[in-house]
C-alpha cells in the first residue's frame, strides 16, 4: 500500500514516538521496585506503551469518509462509435 500525505506523516510520527518510548533512558525512569496492582511498573509501562502505539497505528490506518460526489456518466458504446476513426487503407 502506498502512503501519501498525512498518512505518511502520521506513520513517521508514530514510528518516532515509538523509538523515543523504548529509548533506554526513558525505560530507566520506569525501572523501579514499585508494584502497581501487583505488577512491576516497567512491565506496565512497556505493555501500556505498546497498546497505545497499536491504537495510534489503528487511528492512522483507518480510511477517511469521502463525501458523495456526483459521478460523471460513463460514455456508452454508441457514444464511442461516433469518435472512432478507422483506417481501412493499407499501404502496400
Amino acid at each position: 500500500m502506498k502512503r501519501t500525505g498525512r498518512k505518511k506523516e502520521w506513520s513517521i510520527l508514530v514510528f518516532c514516538i515509538f523509538l523515543l518510548g523504548i529509548f533506554p533512558p526513558v525505560l530507566f525512569v520506569f525501572d523501579k521496585n514499585l508494584l502497581v496492582a501487583g505488577l512491576p511498573l516497567g512491565f506496565l509501562y512497556l505493555y501500556g506503551f505498546w497498546a497505545v502505539m497499536i491504537l495510534f497505528m489503528a487511528i492512522g490506518a483507518r480510511r477517511r469518509n469521502i463525501p458523495d460526489t456526483p459521478v460523471s456518466p460513463v460514455p456508452t458504446i454508441s457514444d464511442r462509435s461516433n469518435t472512432i476513426v478507422r483506417n481501412d487503407h493499407r499501404d502496400v
